[in-house]
């Protein structure tokens, strides 16, 4: 069953704001009204699921948990004002931007697994090797941090997919975009590339997943 121990006051306070306020022990997310409810309904069927099984995704709060907020727009884009995490297979891994702002994944514990909050996404189509051979290759990618195009919700997300089957290895490490060191420059080169057909199958790809993962 689903190991996340989840506090009565906490789900009492997701239960009568119908998802609109997240509580945990370090913080609260604020999401809107659909986006609350359906990832509260979610949750309840989440919770009879295996969660050392599967690929997961979690989020908290920004500024380590204290406060975030998360709707279904800026979800579409990766661009909710959360952290967000990925679990394969019983095994949770979360970015840091600690080594010269360069993204690293790290595998993270079970005590900070518990300060997220859980979605399941699907059956997983790897095995704890090819996870953590690609999470290598990330790490070793040299990519810098950037809200618009190399964010923990676009690392997190593509691992996921990449878990999923969805992307296979080489796409999901195109998706996360190298050499961009500004934000004007990221924007710029995002504009740039949106009609390249890598772009236009991501677009679509992402489409799909979200509608059934």
């Amino acid at each position: 069953m689903h190991t996340i121990n989840i506090g009565v006051g906490q789900a009492l306070v997701k239960v009568a704001t119908l998802g609109i306020v997240n509580l945990n022990d370090d913080g609260v997310v604020f999401k809107d009204p659909i986006t609350g409810l359906s990832d509260t309904l979610k949750s309840g069927i989440d919770c009879l699921r295996k969660f050392d099984k599967g690929v997961w995704t979690g989020t908290r709060g920004l500024n380590g948990g204290e406060i975030g907020l998360s709707s279904g727009v800026l979800r579409l884009f990766n661009t909710d004002m959360v952290h967000q995490a990925v679990r394969i297979n019983g095994i949770s891994y979360s970015l840091t931007n600690e080594k010269q702002n360069e993204i690293q994944v790290k595998e993270i514990s079970s005590y900070e697994t518990q300060t997220y909050d859980w979605k399941y996404r699907g059956q997983s189509e790897v095995n704890d090797y090819q996870m953590k051979s690609i999470i290598r290759d990330v790490n070793n990618y040299s990519v810098k941090y950037n809200l618009l195009l190399a964010n923990c919700q676009d690392v997190s997300d593509s691992l996921s997919k990449y878990a999923l089957g969805l992307y296979d290895r080489s796409f999901c490490l195109q998706i996360i975009f190298p050499g961009i060191e500004s934000e004007s420059e990221a924007f710029l080169y995002s504009i740039g590339v949106v009609l390249q057909g890598k772009t236009m199958i991501r677009a679509l790809t992402d489409i799909v997943a979200k509608l059934f993962k």
